[in-house]
């Protein structure tokens, strides 16, 4: 199997893709299996793994939307207060809470 493309994935491990086949193949850099060797010839042959690309701002929030779902309030929570309740909470913490995630949906990149 040729090797299309290798990935050096945040995690410092190669993420290995070959022609013909739609798995990613994660491998420890200081592994010696099959793909390891082959990732070694790989790069043996002047190939150049590529390195984690940062991520993008739609990326980054949507990691904050993900983590507020858990830490702040669920999506539910939020959108019983918007239809049931037109956006008004009698519990004063969880007002603060409906109130943060608004904020950051509404910080939502173009």
């Amino acid at each position: 199997m040729n090797i299309t493309k290798v990935d050096i994935g945040k995690d410092g491990h190669w993420h290995v893709y070959y022609e013909g086949d739609a798995t990613e193949y994660t491998v420890p850099v200081t592994a010696n299996n099959v793909h390891a060797e082959n990732v070694r010839g790989w790069i043996g042959l002047g190939n150049i793994p590529v390195p984690p690309a940062e991520p993008t701002a739609m990326e980054l929030w949507k990691r904050k939307m993900a983590n507020s779902d858990v830490v702040n309030i669920p999506r539910w929570i939020e959108d019983h207060i918007e239809s049931d309740h037109g956006g008004i909470s009698a519990n004063a913490n969880l007002q603060a809470r409906y109130n943060q995630k608004k904020l950051l949906r509404a910080s939502k990149p173009q």
